[in-house]
């Protein structure tokens, strides 16, 4: 008797045999391998989700700008989410180099110790440190974004769109909270993301 495709046969041993053909990975052949990843991303890149460091850079620049008054939160709020779009679609176009997001960690740091110090920076020095986080987050996201060919990346607009609402807000408290008690837990938090950029930086460098 012929065995019927996709059903085990029992050879005259008793022992079981799959009449499907063996291509060394359950599913199908290599050739149709659903888990390979494309252009180096891996599970956690996925664009879905956010990863933390960009949560980081976000709540400390917004916490920054909060600390410079109103003129930071406005400068925040013209220049972070352009720079950060400018910067996803240039990730989506081009391969992303492993030392950039060494740089990343390290500008997450900085700007950790500029609010737990509650600097107070020029207004040019801070529209710099703002396009520049823009810039290098936004082609670290780019990179993990499918790139579009025609129209506007849907993706690179729900992030930006979530960047400047997370940045108005969080400024925007800043500026109006005037009592003692709240500058000091903003200055914590500066404390806590430079701590969690050094974590990162350590394990970046073990490997």
């Amino acid at each position: 008797m012929k065995p019927v495709a996709g059903f085990a046969q029992v050879d005259r041993h008793g022992q079981t045999q799959s009449a499907e053909p063996h291509h060394g990975q359950l599913g199908g052949s290599d050739e149709r391998r659903s888990g390979h990843q494309e252009r180096g991303q891996s599970d956690e890149d996925d664009p879905n989700c956010a990863r933390s460091s960009d949560v980081e850079s976000v709540l400390g620049l917004a916490l920054l700008a909060g600390q410079q008054g109103a003129a930071g939160g406005r400068l925040l709020l013209a220049l972070l989410p352009v720079s950060w779009w400018l910067g996803g679609s240039v990730g989506q176009l081009w391969g992303l180099d492993h030392t950039l997001s060494l740089i990343t960690t390290l500008m997450v740091t900085a700007v950790g110790v500029l609010v737990a110090l509650a600097q107070k920076l020029r207004s040019a020095v801070f529209a710099s440190l703002v396009t520049s986080f823009g810039l290098l987050f936004g082609v670290v996201n780019g990179f993990t974004m499918p790139a579009v060919r025609q129209g506007v990346s849907l993706v690179m607009l729900g992030v930006v769109t979530a960047v400047a609402v997370l940045s108005v807000l969080i400024s925007g408290q800043v500026v109006v909270m005037r009592s003692p008690a709240v500058k000091i837990a903003v200055r914590v938090m500066g404390s806590w993301i430079a701590a969690a950029g050094l974590l990162s930086l350590g394990l970046w460098l073990k490997g």
